[in-house]
């Protein structure tokens, strides 16, 4: 598909911008991983970001062995202290 053909298709399915805004960073880039136990734990940058992404899903899959064994350590202690089972 050409490029013109491609605009053609995306301005009749309406997917097409005249004029494009300009994107902002958030605040706070991992904001949801900021509000689970797993905020002390080590994570490299781009695995803080996936783990933020995927907090609903499969967020275990970007953790190496012994950050899954600190993090269930952190979730257990955060059910020690009291407080109710929820994201993790």
């Amino acid at each position: 598909m050409t490029a013109k053909k491609l605009e053609s298709f995306a301005k009749a399915k309406e997917f097409w911008a005249e004029k494009l805004v300009p994107l902002r960073m958030d605040k706070e880039q991992k904001y949801y991983l900021l509000q689970t136990p797993m905020k002390d734990l080590a994570l490299s940058e781009a695995q803080a970001c996936r783990v933020n992404a995927s907090l609903d899903g499969d967020w275990k899959q970007y953790l190496s062995p012994s950050q899954l064994k600190q993090a269930e350590l952190l979730r257990r202690k955060r059910l020690a202290d009291g407080a109710a089972p929820g994201k993790m």
